[in-house]
């Protein structure tokens, strides 16, 4: 019996440190398992941390290296406008990932100050073909006479007074063709690229652009690799007229719309449906002309210039047709004036339908 209970306990001892030892081998590796998974988990969070530090990093390095505009106005501006089709964050050392154009159409601007006044004394409207190799451009005189926005009737120099985007309303106008960029330059500059034929100065001599540096410095490149034997410039077909003893220079229709569906494949619409008058004040009694301006206007005529005659010695105004068609229209301006004769002087020009010649019989009711 005794040895009996004395095997039994040692047996039960055995067993016992068994488990301890089987229960010390699953704490162990429930511990390793912990260990391994809490590794694990960290370089998940790490790998993730990263990926999203170094995408930060990159957006601000891309921002720090956005280039501004090249223009005359503040550097404020120019880092708050966004490019269209430019590539941003571009260095010098990478020419090749600039986005840009096969075919442009650019408006070149000569400026010149007189007096305080800026004027736009060279226009060039430039068909520029990187593709091809080659640039094919309108040059328009300064004194072409054109109703511009926010003047009226006055030589397209004179749109520059108003503002850049008058200058380029203008000339879209003009020829009907859509203009996707601008560049000014002094107009000592802008004769030495009309006399020989250099268009690389348009981007190195540039005072104000709405390109980006960056695309300042590709597409100056790019023009530098076009020879001079595919560069072209062709003056804007024009005619001279005369009326009243006023000196107009206009469009000659009928050649620049030959010369824009050749450059561009575009025809080109003159609309001519409404009649347009010139006031010529040969009374010398002052704001006669404004006057008579607002009396027409709100009879629906077109009123697209107002200055002084040659001279004042006129005694009877007279009501000048230049197109017998619009004879009628010069009967009605005669009875709204109640003063004046209707007499017809056709001559080939595309200024205006009508002309006033205000003489002294006329009376004022201001």
């Amino acid at each position: 019996m005794d040895d009996f209970f004395e095997a039994q306990e040692t047996d039960r001892a055995t067993s016992r440190a068994d488990r301890l030892k089987k229960e010390k081998g699953r704490r162990r590796r429930r511990n390793l398992l912990l260990f391994f998974s809490a590794v694990v988990l960290l370089a998940v969070v790490i790998f993730i941390a990263w990926g999203i530090y170094s995408g930060m990093f990159a957006r601000s390095a891309t921002q720090a290296t956005k280039p501004g505009k090249n223009t005359a106005h503040s550097a404020v501006e120019a880092k708050t406008e966004v490019p269209t089709e430019s590539a941003q964050g571009l260095t010098d050392d990478e020419p090749q990932q600039l986005a840009m154009r096969k075919l442009m159409n650019l408006l070149i601007i000569g400026v010149e100050e007189t007096a305080g006044r800026k004027s736009a004394k060279g226009l060039l409207l430039a068909k520029v073909d990187f593709q091809n190799g080659s640039i094919k451009a309108i040059s328009i005189p300064d004194k072409v006479y054109l109703n511009i926005p926010g003047l009226g009737l006055d030589q397209i120099s004179q749109s520059y007074n108003v503002s850049l985007n008058s200058t380029r309303k203008a000339v879209e106008d003009l020829l009907q063709v859509p203009i996707e960029n601008h560049v000014v330059l002094h107009y000592g500059d802008f004769e030495y690229l009309i006399n020989e034929k250099r268009f690389n100065v348009v981007f190195d001599k540039a005072v104000e652009t709405g390109f980006f540096e960056n695309e300042v410095r590709g597409y100056s490149r790019e023009v530098d690799k076009i020879n001079s034997a595919n560069t072209d410039i062709i003056p804007l077909p024009v005619k001279f007229v005369s009326i009243n003893g006023e000196p107009y220079y206009e469009p000659n229709n009928d050649e620049v719309n030959r010369l824009v569906f050749a450059l561009w494949g575009i025809k080109r619409v003159v609309k001519s449906d409404t009649i347009r008058v010139i006031i010529l004040n040969g009374s010398g009694t002052p704001g006669i002309g404004r006057e008579i301006s607002q009396r027409l206007t709100s009879n629906g005529f077109m009123v697209t210039d107002v200055k002084n005659a040659s001279n004042f010695s006129y005694s009877k105004t007279q009501i000048v047709v230049y197109k017998e068609e619009y004879k009628e229209k010069a009967k009605t301006i005669q009875q709204i004036l109640g003063v004046g004769t209707v007499a017809t002087h056709l001559i080939s020009q595309d200024v205006a339908e009508i002309a006033i010649i205000v003489g002294k019989d006329f009376k004022s009711t201001n």
